[in-house]
């Protein structure tokens, strides 16, 4: 009788740190989603600091893809024609990757943000 007792009291006191254990790598795994969410937050200023930002560079790269035209044709002229050529086909698909990368990763952050979701569809068409 005295062994059961002894027995018992051991897994009582068992259970308890087991939970005590327990609730601790709860908290502690409550704590780490809250600083994953934090850290999972991008960064885009460094491609535009604001929503202005990124209309204009939007205007500017269109204007780009307009111009792209010039140079249908003449590519064998010189290569000095064709190295200016192939410097604006590559500045404006850099730019044209900024707008896309910006848009998606923004629309990414907040799927329920329908301004976000217009840009990235903008950055697609």
């Amino acid at each position: 009788m005295k062994s059961n007792v002894t027995i018992t009291i051991a897994l009582i006191a068992a259970l308890t740190s087991f939970t005590q254990l327990s609730i601790a790598a709860s908290s502690q795994e409550q704590s780490n989603t809250q600083e994953q969410k934090a850290a999972a937050v991008w960064d885009l200023t460094d491609l535009y600091p604001d929503i202005a930002s990124w209309d204009a560079a939007r205007e500017k790269t269109a204007a780009q893809i307009a111009t792209l035209t010039e140079c249908k044709g003449k590519l064998d002229d010189s290569a000095e024609v064709l190295g200016q050529c192939m410097d604006k086909i590559s500045n404006t698909y850099k730019n044209l990757l900024n707008l896309y990368v910006y848009s998606f990763l923004a629309k990414d952050t907040d799927l329920g943000n329908s301004e976000f979701r217009e840009r990235s569809s903008m950055a697609q068409s």
